[in-house]
């Protein structure tokens, strides 16, 4: 509300007190006026009826007032807030921004005066540098872009296995490189997003999560959540607290573990995907226990679409061992009916099989090799460590789909999460 309105405001509050005082004076001389007992009768009633109307329309202009004060200090909060950020973001900025920029100016400047065989190592240092502060420079813009509400989504249909191909693709070697085992699950469901969004949000918590987790194996997979599909990034990395859990979302935050030799963290990466969760308008949640790993999840709407899978296990997580062949056709039988399927050769031992699924699983499958005596032991000993009702299933040969399809559907019928 402008200061020209308010004042309008308390110019009309002011009229309206004046115009009781009067009523009320009128009604103070009435009797004096007034011959007989039904003018008087008359007139108080009159009387009444604009007194309650004219506090009416005080007590509505004085709940417009209050509206409008509130509006404005929450309109003042907001710029508060913004101001701030803002302030945070040019301090940030004009740090970080002029770190690659010295280094690169310091390479050059050793490239000038010690030329020779170690010209191409500096090249590579001056390359890293830039392509930090380009990076950094495209991860503000986008930031920018999306504080603003400069950012529309255009969802459509989208055809989710063709983007973790994607994914795999482009991440697979970099999980080589590090030492880390990288699975994503295909999944045939199509989903309504913007293609183009929901890229760079996966990309960016794939990113983070191969960052960040030192050993062991980072997985990508669906599971279907009544209307939507959710999309999980878990990894074995470090957790998080949950006390910090909120705070990682935020701008320039970096997390408490050291980073790989060699790479900068520029603590935008997660909040660029809060940002574009919320101008998608998809959930986002996360999951994590310090020393064991973290699970970042994305719903997105299901497209209503013909040629569904011809079974539905409603994401269950299951834990497949046996020979690497028969758990491997397995696991893609259980993508295809919308599982989360885990794999272990079941030799290991149980503790460590555990860590490495991070979460209990709702079944446990069991294939040749193992069978007989090494899988009740196989069983037993994950039952030690995941609780003794989880439920079993040994397969002493690989039943045809139908077949498989009804048992796994009986077995998880009494899960948590109940079958669609």
């Amino acid at each position: 509300m402008s200061a020209e309105e308010e004042e309008a405001l308390r110019r009309r509050i002011v009229r309206l007190e004046k115009i009781n005082a009067a009523l009320i004076e009128r009604a103070e001389r009435a009797p004096n006026a007034l011959t007989t007992p039904y003018d008087l009768f008359r007139a108080n009633v009159d009387l009444e009826r604009m007194v309650r109307r004219r506090t009416g329309e005080l007590r509505d202009s004085l709940r417009a007032i209050e509206s409008m004060n509130g509006e404005l200090a929450a309109a003042r909060d907001a710029a508060e807030r913004a101001n701030r950020a803002k302030s945070r973001l040019l301090a940030h900025v004009g740090h970080d921004l002029l770190q690659p920029l010295g280094a690169a100016r310091l390479f050059l400047d050793m490239l000038r005066a010690h030329p020779g065989d170690e010209d191409g190592a500096l090249l590579a240092r001056i390359d890293r540098a830039v392509a930090t502060m380009e990076t950094m420079l495209r991860d503000l813009m986008d930031l920018s872009r999306l504080e603003s509400g400069g950012v529309a989504a255009w969802p459509r249909p989208l055809a989710v296995g063709d983007l973790l191909a994607e994914l795999a693709a482009d991440y697979g070697p970099v999980a080589a490189r590090r030492g880390l085992e990288l699975t994503v699950l295909p999944c045939r469901a199509v989903v309504r997003s913007d293609p183009a969004m929901l890229a760079r949000l996966l990309r960016n918590l794939l990113s983070n999560a191969l960052r960040y987790t030192r050993s062991g194996r980072v997985l990508v997979g669906c599971r279907r959540r009544g209307g939507a599909l959710r999309i999980d990034v878990l990894d074995t990395g470090p957790g998080i607290a949950a006390d910090r859990q909120d705070e990682i979302f935020e701008d320039f935050h970096h997390g408490d573990q050291p980073l790989p030799e060699g790479e900068v963290g520029h603590g935008l990466g997660l909040s660029i995907v809060r940002r574009l969760a919320e101008t998608l308008g998809h959930g986002l949640s996360l999951e994590s226990y310090p020393g064991r790993g973290t699970r970042f999840s994305v719903e997105v709407p299901l497209e209503a679409a013909a040629g569904e899978a011809e079974g539905d296990l409603g994401g269950a997580l299951v834990l497949v061992m046996g020979g690497e062949a028969p758990r491997s056709r397995l696991a893609a039988l259980l993508a295809r009916w919308h599982c989360l399927p885990i794999q272990a050769d079941g030799g290991g031992d149980a503790e460590a099989v555990a860590e490495e699924v991070g979460q209990r699983p709702d079944l446990l499958l069991i294939c040749p090799p193992l069978a007989g005596a090494a899988a009740r032991t196989a069983a037993a000993r994950m039952r030690g460590v995941l609780g003794a009702d989880l439920p079993v299933i040994v397969l002493d040969a690989e039943p045809g789909p139908a077949a498989l399809y009804g048992l796994l559907r009986r077995r998880l019928a009494g899960r948590r999460h109940p079958l669609p």
